[in-house]
């Protein structure tokens, strides 16, 4: 199972069998703001999120896909992107696209963002 994030949907893909996908797109209506204040972030703290986006950004691959543009991204945190107009640049708007990222699968529910460095965001479970 994928996840990819656009503007205010989040794709899901699930192999459902060894030449099959189901897609799933899940939207997040309009009234339905994210939480991101200057304290929390759908339900975590805003200090932990960017700590989790940072420790992430040591696990980016940044890349120059056109001369002047560098575009920065994780594996496993799909749709969540960072551009600029440098690496440095690219990376800095990668912090602020994996809080976004974070804030939207908080409010969808999932529970498959990527550990990074022990720091753990999913909710927990409740076995």
């Amino acid at each position: 199972m994928t996840d990819t994030l656009t503007d205010s949907t989040i794709e899901r893909t699930i192999d459902t069998r060894e030449n099959e996908r189901e897609i799933q797109i899940l939207r997040i209506e309009p009234e339905d703001d994210l939480v991101v204040s200057a304290e929390d972030v759908e339900g975590l703290p805003l200090g932990l999120v960017k700590q989790y986006a940072t420790v992430a950004t040591r696990h980016a691959t940044v890349r120059e896909v056109d001369e002047g543009v560098w575009v920065a991204t994780v594996t496993g945190l799909d749709g969540a992107y960072g551009d600029g107009v440098s690496q440095n640049d690219a990376l800095a708007s990668l912090v602020e696209a994996i809080v976004g990222w974070v804030a939207v699968k908080r409010r969808v529910g999932a529970t498959d963002i990527p550990p990074m460095e022990g720091l753990d965001l999913n909710p927990p479970s409740h076995a």
